[in-house]
């Protein structure tokens, strides 16, 4: 099936525009690949304008009104006799194809009055599409969480991920370094403090106590917030 849009252009005259058809599956399947944050909005965006209803109320017009332009307006309305269960006869009147069409398209245009102005008529501005990327990852969490595990927090320009291996590494070097300093023996720097990340590994420096708390604490409250 063809998906598009439909506008006027300078001329005033009535064009299809296609659009990159974005299903939720195939969002799904960008974020089991880990594929960038970049081409994630993007296909959010695109999802978000596939989906949108005045795109959908547009498409579905325009296949109506091309209906009205090429089917026979001439062509009779049909009958249908049928008896009920007191053998009574029942007429059923069937409009023309070209009189569904007709009428398909005005009860969109009451729906949408601003379908009026896609023929020229005075008629209501379309809504301005929006793709709202922030809103549609908070009214679908559950679909983003393991992506934002793996995509992670920023800790010293590095994208870290929220995973369990990262969290049971920290905590084993964070009680390294107290009994070492129980022990009062010398653990800074860290100079192999390895990480994962979305591509791979990542090995921090980690100077002192202090840098290293940042860090616990960056991932710590991060995934905490994402669990």
């Amino acid at each position: 099936m063809k998906y598009f849009d439909v506008y006027l252009d300078e001329n005033n005259e009535l064009q299809q525009k296609s659009i990159t058809v974005v299903k939720r599956e195939a969002l799904s399947q960008a974020l089991a690949n880990n594929e960038s944050q970049e081409k994630i909005d993007t296909l959010i965006t695109q999802h978000l304008q596939f989906i949108d209803n005045d795109r959908i109320a547009a498409q579905a017009w325009y296949e109506q009104y091309q209906l009205t332009l090429t089917l026979d307006p001439t062509e009779p309305n049909t009958t249908i006799t049928t008896q009920n269960a007191q053998g009574v006869d029942i007429v059923t009147t069937v409009l023309s194809p070209y009189k569904q069409a007709l009428a398909s398209r005005k009860a969109m245009e009451t729906a949408n009055t601003w379908l009026k102005g896609l023929r020229g008529l005075v008629a209501p501005a379309r809504p301005v599409f929006v793709a709202d990327v922030a809103k549609f990852k908070l009214d679908n969490v559950e679909l983003f969480k393991t992506y934002n595990k793996a995509l992670g927090v920023n800790i010293n320009g590095v994208m870290v991920s929220l995973n369990e291996s990262n969290q049971h590494g920290l905590a084993d070097i964070s009680v390294m370094i107290d009994k070492a300093i129980s022990l009062g023996q010398l653990i800074f720097p860290i100079t192999n403090l390895k990480l994962e990340t979305a591509t791979g590994i990542h090995v921090f420096v980690v100077n002192d106590q202090t840098e290293f708390d940042t860090l616990f604490l960056t991932f710590g409250l991060a995934r905490v917030a994402i669990v």
